[in-house]
């Protein structure tokens, strides 16, 4: 039986714009992703919706939520009408401009509501984003008195050997650091290899035959939902790290039918008859991947490419569309 039929945590992914365009984003964010922004009414519906199924509280994240902050405050004010409380709000911290704007802008979230700040921290980010821009953001959240919380501040001290007023590519940090700096980021931040991290990390992720992937005739957990699931700004269900994958709100409680979420439900069954069934429609696997989740990538990519429309769960069209035209 595949369905979705209690939630513990997870998040509300307001937009997929941002500022950048992070080398690790499961999400395959950037500047070029459609400019939506969920509504204020479908936020409160989302609230119920996941209170009902048991989450007692969410986070907000993008995208960059600050890219247009009345939308979010009006999210925010949707929360607190669902009696949902926000336990964060994630942000590259790429909207700052000067002190004073970074305080008026904690300011208006911390009345309606929010107590902490998530600022992302990492040479990913710092691609784009200069550090200075975190720190300024870090100060203005403790002026107003709400917690700034660093991730990963595990990297603070590498990015503080660079000059923290502007950004930093790859290449700098390798000359800095060495040439080996970038692959070895990978394991340092802990990545979930699905969305542009792939791309980024193609060339030095370990692989395996596609014969002998582990774990292909064991469940996908993630689908289970509970912890650290997302729902998206068109009221979509996403599973724990499964981009593009994902439910209508209204299926949430209910068991699945396989006729109309075939790759759902074959992925949350035996991922093996998802791979039989690719192959049957003339999926050409690779000759290895890094893991079932590579795999499970490139077969929901195959099958978006190949039958437009055809399966509800390969949703939002963008992000297929964001992975074709980044590689």
């Amino acid at each position: 039986m595949a369905g979705i039929f209690k939630l513990t945590s997870g998040g509300l992914m307001v937009n997929y714009r941002c500022s950048a365009r992070c080398g690790h984003c499961l999400y395959n964010c950037s500047p070029d992703r459609e400019g939506d922004y969920i509504s204020a009414d479908l936020a409160k519906e989302v609230f119920l919706r996941v209170r009902a199924l048991g989450t007692p509280s969410m986070h907000i994240s993008g995208g960059e939520p600050f890219l247009d902050v009345d939308k979010l405050c009006a999210v925010l004010r949707a929360a607190q009408e669902a009696e949902m409380p926000i336990d964060y709000i994630e942000t590259s911290s790429s909207f700052v401009t000067n002190e004073e704007q970074a305080l008026r802008t904690v300011l208006r979230v911390r009345d309606l509501g929010v107590r902490t700040l998530s600022l992302s921290i990492s040479p990913y980010h710092n691609e784009f984003i200069a550090l200075d821009k975190v720190l300024l953001l870090s100060n203005a959240c403790r002026e107003a008195g709400v917690t700034p919380s660093l991730w990963i501040d595990e990297f603070f001290p590498d990015m503080t050997a660079l000059p923290t007023d502007a950004p930093h590519s790859r290449a700098e940090y390798e000359a800095y650091f060495g040439k080996n700096y970038w692959p070895l980021l990978r394991p340092r931040y802990g990545l979930h290899m699905l969305g542009r991290a792939l791309t980024t990390h193609a060339k030095d992720m370990p692989t395996v035959s596609t014969s002998r992937i582990p774990h292909m005739g064991r469940s996908c957990a993630e689908l289970g939902g509970r912890s650290h699931y997302h729902i998206d700004l068109y009221g979509r269900y996403i599973p724990p790290s499964c981009p593009g994958l994902s439910l209508p709100l209204s299926a949430l409680g209910a068991e699945l039918d396989p006729e109309v979420y075939p790759v759902y439900t074959r992925l949350a069954q035996d991922p093996r008859s998802l791979l039989d069934f690719c192959k049957a429609k003339g999926f050409p696997p690779k000759s290895s991947y890094y893991n079932r989740c590579h795999l499970c990538q490139d077969m929901r990519l195959f099958l978006y490419r190949n039958f437009p429309g055809a399966f509800p769960e390969l949703a939002p069209a963008s992000f297929y569309e964001a992975v074709i035209a980044e590689n």
